[in-house]
């Protein structure tokens, strides 16, 4: 008879504790506001957010630079440069009230978009009726897309958006659902290498749950503000956020995180988290956390108390995946290849115009003569020195009737002199010749230079040269040839405007011009 009481004693003992925990489960939620019963219901993301943000009191949103990111702040997306899935879950009150999270990211259009699911619930909530106790049962699901990319005009600020779609209810007993979408939107911008700052508005829009009994609940705008800074070539990290409620009258929680990789494995991490209590007060919740890196895998630990709930020791659990990057293989060093130059047997190699006149004969810009020699102190005549110029142009014009009465059409520089004639980079004379075996004079083959290289013209009124005023009727190409660098070989005080131009001071000149130059620098640098 002992051994009959005494165990319905026990059994008796066994139900009533089964029945607090399942109280207490519901409680819980209450306790987060989820509750559909109240004129607010709060946002699911409210209880955990990940393994690694709870480890760091959920000081997370100037971070976010994972899978955690949809949750806490989408904007952290858009580092994301390969996809990943995460999971969490947790056992709130001894096993009573499951929490699990699973998402999933990859890179799309410019950005990267995600997907997740978070869902919660209890079962058999016992519920006072006329014919005694009835049970029934509680869900919560949150399911969300979100995507997050670079800001077009900014490397430094991202942004990321979150479309949510709310669902709740009871079953049992009680039966009642609710449904609802909601919209976050989250920016992060990198002040410095080392500072990040960010925020997530939750909830912007009116969100609202409708439910199958008419009823209706608000989901409460909630702005996250936080910053985070790193040291020790970024293997640590202090963040701290803030969540502020504008539409309600209640403590805004602050949250303290730190984070340090310890070696490629390990990550250790703390934080303090704190929430609003049940006397409208702030608890400070301590954490502590735990990440084991091994190839593609990580998984996260946190311990997380809750004070004001004696069954509120909380250890959360995530699970990671993402492929391995393959680094781009480096370009093997280009090799320099030494360009053999074209040299002439009467130019010395310690001639002044040596290096011009080898790298235009090199490009194919200069020729010299059949016997090997250049003839670098010869004359040039004004047929040469445009056929010279229009060539590197790639410049030509095919006439139907010839513009110089001494320039046939078969004549070996025609198409070049017609095609200066037409740009106006040469003129002819007034009585319709052009006079193409004439030699140049140095007046004349600079304005000609002048002109192909498009040189604004100056006509300051001081001039450099003893010889050559403001009146000279080159006077003003000579000035823009001067400001060009292409005269810095005459040393002298005097232009000499009537010295006939040389072959050698032709190429030293034109391999100052910018075209040619790129030519030369490409030829001899490869670049």
């Amino acid at each position: 008879m002992r051994k009959m009481i005494k165990k319905e004693k026990k059994k008796n003992k066994y139900m009533i504790n089964s029945f607090q925990k399942l109280v207490a489960a519901f409680l819980f939620i209450l306790f987060f506001g989820i509750s559909s019963f109240a004129a607010f219901t709060e946002d699911l993301m409210k209880i955990g957010v990940g393994a690694r943000p709870m480890g760091m009191g959920k000081a997370f949103v100037a971070v976010s630079d994972d899978g955690n990111s949809a949750f806490v702040n989408p904007a952290g997306l858009a580092e994301l440069k390969k996809w990943q899935v995460t999971s969490m879950y947790v056992s709130l009150l001894e096993g009573d009230l499951p929490y699990t999270l699973v998402s999933g990211s990859m890179p799309f259009w410019k950005g990267t978009v995600g997907l997740g699911l978070i869902y919660t619930g209890v079962s058999d909530i016992p519920s006072p009726t006329s014919e005694g106790i009835s049970y029934f049962n509680y869900y919560d699901k949150l399911m969300f897309l979100s995507y997050g990319a670079e800001a077009g005009f900014s490397k430094k600020l991202s942004w990321g958006a979150n479309i949510k779609f709310f669902n709740k209810g009871f079953s049992g007993g009680v039966t009642s659902s609710g449904s609802g979408f909601g919209l976050d939107l989250g920016i992060k911008y990198k002040v410095k290498e080392w500072i990040n700052i960010g925020a997530n508005l939750q909830n912007i829009l009116s969100t609202n749950l409708t439910w199958t009994t008419g009823a209706g609940d608000s989901m409460p705008l909630l702005a996250k503000f936080g910053a985070v800074a790193y040291f020790l070539n970024n293997k640590l990290s202090l963040s701290s956020d803030i969540d502020f409620s504008p539409t309600r009258k209640i403590p805004s929680p602050l949250h303290f995180g730190i984070e340090y990789l310890l070696n490629n494995y390990f990550v250790l991490r703390g934080g303090i988290d704190q929430t609003i209590s049940s006397g409208n007060g702030l608890s400070n919740n301590p954490a502590l956390g735990l990440t084991l890196n091994l190839a593609n895998f990580n998984f996260d630990y946190a311990y997380h108390p809750y004070i004001d709930i004696s069954t509120g020791i909380s250890h959360y659990f995530s699970f990671g995946y993402s492929p391995k990057i393959e680094k781009e293989k480096p370009l093997p060093a280009p090799v320099k290849i030494k360009v053999q130059l074209k040299s002439f047997g009467d130019v010395p190699a310690d001639y002044w115009a040596n290096k011009e006149i080898e790298e235009l004969a090199t490009l194919g810009v200069i020729t010299g003569y059949p016997d090997g020699t250049f003839k670098p102190e010869g004359t040039i005549t004004r047929a040469e020195l445009t056929t010279m110029l229009l060539k590197t142009g790639n410049k030509e014009e095919m006439a139907e009737t010839p513009t110089y009465t001494d320039v046939t059409l078969e004549h070996w520089g025609s198409k070049y002199i017609e095609a200066a004639a037409k740009e106006k980079i040469v003129t002819g004379y007034p009585d319709g010749t052009f006079k193409p075996k004439n030699n140049v004079s140095r007046a004349e083959g600079i304005v000609i230079i002048a002109r192909f290289a498009g040189l604004p013209k100056d006509s300051s009124e001081v001039s450099p040269y003893e010889d050559l005023n403001s009146t000279h009727w080159a006077y003003s190409y000579v000035m823009a040839a001067k400001n060009a660098g292409y005269l810095e070989y005459i040393k002298s005080n005097n232009f000499e405007p009537n010295n006939e131009l040389t072959r050698a001071e032709t190429a030293w000149i034109i391999a100052r011009i910018k075209e040619i130059k790129n030519r030369i620098d490409i030829l001899m640098n490869g670049k």
